[in-house]
């Protein structure tokens, strides 16, 4: 091989080495561009699963909520006695007595309007 042969395989292999070189940078670049994509993407996923956790947590204080009120409720509804004669209703601790019920709408308002109204 002639020096200028030899020159020339040099200048072809520097050039040839260059374009790698320029893939190698620009496939770096991508590299870089992907590992900041995805460290967003981490944040972002730790964020939701954060967000997500806190909502579970919440139905789960909701859920027990409306069971002790539905089992109050029908705690409450249970104790309710009614008689036809009379209305009485009980409520657990206090009894509460409306005395006879009086259907006569017209009466009732002559009897209010004859004790002054109160």
């Amino acid at each position: 091989m002639t020096a200028d042969q030899y020159t020339e395989l040099i200048d072809f292999l520097a050039r040839k080495f260059e374009a790698i070189d320029r893939r190698f940078n620009a496939i770096e670049q991508r590299f870089d561009a992907i590992e900041h994509r995805m460290a967003a993407l981490e944040v972002s996923h730790e964020a939701m699963r954060d967000d997500i956790r806190a909502l579970a947590e919440g139905q789960a204080v909701i859920t027990a909520r409306m069971d002790r009120f539905e089992a109050e409720s029908r705690e409450r509804f249970d104790a309710i006695e009614v008689r036809m004669d009379r209305i009485e209703v009980r409520f657990g601790r206090f009894d509460v007595d409306f005395g006879t019920v009086i259907l006569d709408h017209g009466r009732r308002l002559r009897t209010l309007e004859g004790s002054g109204g109160s």
